[in-house]
């Protein structure tokens, strides 16, 4: 299951970089190295409510941002 989320949250990204402007995506990058962090720092002190709030909010964020634009509509065609 893993390596399936990999794959397509993996292409997501590649085809998203190869359409926007490279300081965006250093940008985004970053953004989404925090979120991460704040994620694992959560874990680390035991808050399960914020985990899961954090988690969940990052990943509709995550949608709409690979979903949004000329791109694609659905999960679909961003893979294709």
């Amino acid at each position: 299951m893993l390596d399936m989320m990999y794959h397509i949250v993996g292409t997501a990204r590649r085809r998203y970089a190869l359409n926007v402007d490279q300081v965006q995506t250093r940008k985004e990058t970053v953004e989404v190295h925090r979120s991460h962090v704040r994620l694992v720092d959560l874990i680390k002190r035991g808050r399960p409510d914020l985990v899961h709030r954090l988690w969940a909010r990052h990943l509709d964020e995550a949608t709409r941002h690979y979903l949004e634009g000329p791109l694609a509509t659905t999960v679909v065609e961003m893979m294709s």
